[in-house]
Parts: structure tokens; C-alpha cells; sequence
């Protein structure tokens, strides 16, 4: 079976899973609790039954909080939302769905959906089995006067060829947020992730999210188009530290989490711990910051510190439950 990032999974109980990136251990498969059977009525209905949102805000506590499994990985030595293959009872791929909701729409939410997919398409070149819907949109719980509209674009090239058309001013059809909406959506993560306002506006870009020729919302995510293997070496914990550093892409800086090489970097403070060999890479899994990854350059970076036996290297990662930490502009 095949498990790629932003993939929904079902279980035995109908808890609704989102699954995390494209790398999974043997029967496993990494993922967070996104939806469950709720016992009213809410806004995410698919016939009689009605789910609710188990997680409000996205945050490393409250991820790991509400999933019931978690299992160690010795690659990121740290714990991981998962669930195990034999309670799967469904899975939902975001490529089929967008072909559904393009031949067969069921309501004007889907109907739109699929008509921004077919543009998306055309106006960046690329397969239309590039790009999934996911959300609530793909588990047909989707409520079409309230729910947003979230795309994710599989393999590489297709990634690259929509950024490129965003980069060169194309895809006006995706439009960026409103004055007032983005002021108040970047208000919102700065007090999430604890980052000044204006360190939040820096980072917006339309080719992640704003707003259609209707006013809803979209949202745009990336990833491999392929499974990765369960290997990697063992990474241990040595201490956390803010950094100035200068990165550089690689195939995996859009995927799920964001890899970059280190090119070049200063040690602003070591908040505990030691730092024991060079930092070489940056591994993000606060997709907020992947703007301002993917466009390299000098950033500040806060994050623990993690050290590789084998390769006697070290990285700096954010967004773990052991400390969020950040991704800013580094000040010119």
C-alpha cells in the first residue's frame, strides 16, 4: 500500500488520520488524528454520521496529544504520531479525488474545487494526476458554505513547475490575502509560534494560501510523489541553539519535512546543550517556514540540535514537540 503525505487514513473505530510525510516504518504508517465521529451535529457531516475536529490549532503539543499511538524513531530520536497498517480500514488518495470532483462534482464547493485544479493544471503544465485535494474535501466530509479548499502537488518537477509559474507572476487566479485578513491570520501564528507579526508577514507567500475569485480560501502544500524508505542513520539529541545560517535546496526542501543543506552559518547562543560537530542541514517540520526556505539566503534559525554518530555531523530541527523553536529573515 501507499502512503504519501497529506494521504487521509481511516481506521477501525472511523477516526479520520492525516498521514505525515512519505517515509513510514514497516506496518506502520505516520500520522496525526485529525477528524472523529462526533455524537452531534456539526459543520463535517458524510451521510448520518458527523465528525469533529480533534486538533484547533496545529501545534507539536497538541498533535502528539490527541493521536493515541506514538512510535520512537531513532532517525529523528523522537516520538511520532502513527497508526499501525492492520487497524487501517480505508484510505484516501488526494489524486483520485481531485479526478472525481473534475468528472463528478456533488456540490458547488467540489464543482469549484476542481475547476481551479483543471486551471492549475493548464496554467503550469502539469499532469492533473500531479495534484490532490485534501481537507475535508477529501474525505467527502467537506461543508461546502464553510470549508476551505486545500491542494497538494506530488513529484518534483510539478512542484518546481508551479512554483515557478507563481515566481514568474502567473496563477492570478490564486490571489493573496486581504489587508485585514492577513494581518489577522498572521496575528493568529505569531502568538502561536511565538514570532513577532512582522516576522509572519515576511514570510507569507500566495503559492501557500489565500484567497479565490469567491473569496474562500485555498491552500497549497508539496511533496515526493513516491515513498521513501524506512533507513536513515540514528540521530541523538545534543542541545538546542539559535543560529544564523545560509541554505540551500535540495529535492527534499518542499517535501514533508523540509531538508536544506547548510552552507554557511554562525552560532547566535547555544541555549543548552552543545553543538559537537558542524551543522550541515536544517530539518523543518513548521511548514509556516517554507517560504522562506525554499527561497535560501541567510535566516535565523532556533531549534534543537541533533548529532549523527555515523556521519559525525550535526543539523538543526524545528518544530518538534521538544522545542518549536522558529524560521526568520535574517536581518540585511
Amino acid at each position: 500500500m501507499v502512503f504519501l503525505d497529506h494521504f487521509y487514513i481511516e481506521d477501525k473505530n472511523g477516526f479520520l488520520y492525516t498521514v505525515i510525510g512519505n517515509r513510514h516504518p514497516p506496518q506502520i504508517v505516520y500520522a496525526y488524528l485529525k477528524y472523529r465521529p462526533a455524537h452531534e451535529k456539526t459543520i463535517w457531516c458524510r451521510g448520518d454520521t458527523c465528525y469533529e475536529r480533534v486538533i484547533p490549532t496545529y501545534t507539536p503539543e497538541l498533535v502528539h496529544g490527541k493521536t493515541p499511538l506514538r512510535i520512537y524513531d531513532p532517525y529523528y530520536d523522537t516520538y511520532v504520531p502513527a497508526v499501525v497498517v492492520s487497524r487501517i480500514t480505508r484510505v484516501y488518495d488526494p489524486r483520485i479525488r481531485v479526478g472525481e470532483i473534475i468528472t463528478r462534482p456533488k456540490d458547488p464547493l467540489e464543482e469549484e474545487a476542481g475547476y481551479y485544479a483543471t486551471l492549475l493544471s493548464r496554467e503550469a503544465n502539469i499532469p492533473l494526476n500531479c495534484i490532490g485535494i485534501t481537507g475535508s474535501i477529501l474525505a467527502r466530509i467537506h461543508n461546502p458554505g464553510r470549508s476551505d479548499i486545500d491542494y497538494i502537488i506530488y513529484g518534483v518537477r510539478c512542484c518546481e513547475k508551479v512554483l515557478e509559474a507563481f515566481i514568474e507572476g502567473g496563477l492570478e487566479f490564486f490571489k493573496p490575502f486581504p489587508p485585514e485578513k492577513l494581518f489577522e491570520w498572521a496575528l493568529q501564528l505569531a502568538r502561536l509560534h511565538n514570532i513577532d507579526v512582522t516576522d509572519v508577514l515576511a514570510i507569507y507567500r500566495r503559492w501557500r494560501r489565500g484567497v479565490l475569485e469567491s473569496s474562500r480560501e485555498y491552500s497549497l502544500a508539496y511533496s515526493l510523489d513516491h515513498m521513501e524508505p524506512y533507513t536513515g542513520n540514528r540521530w541523538v539529541t545534543t542541545g538546542a541553539a539559535r543560529i544564523k545560517v545560509l541554505v540551500e535546496n535540495t529535492p527534499h526542501t518542499l517535501n514533508y519535512p523540509s531538508k536544506s543543506l547548510v552552507r554557511e552559518y554562525r552560532v547566535l547562543e547555544v541555549l543548552y546543550g552543545s553543538i559537537k560537530d558542524e551543522v550541515r542541514t536544517l530539518l523543518s517540520f513548521e511548514n509556516l517556514y517554507l517560504p522562506v526556505i525554499y527561497e535560501e539566503g541567510w535566516l535565523v534559525v532556533e531549534g534543537i540540535i541533533q548529532w549523527c554518530p555515523e556521519t559525525k555531523e550535526s543539523r538543526i530541527v524545528v518544530g518538534t514537540l521538544e522545542h518549536k523553536g522558529f524560521v526568520i529573515p535574517a536581518q540585511k
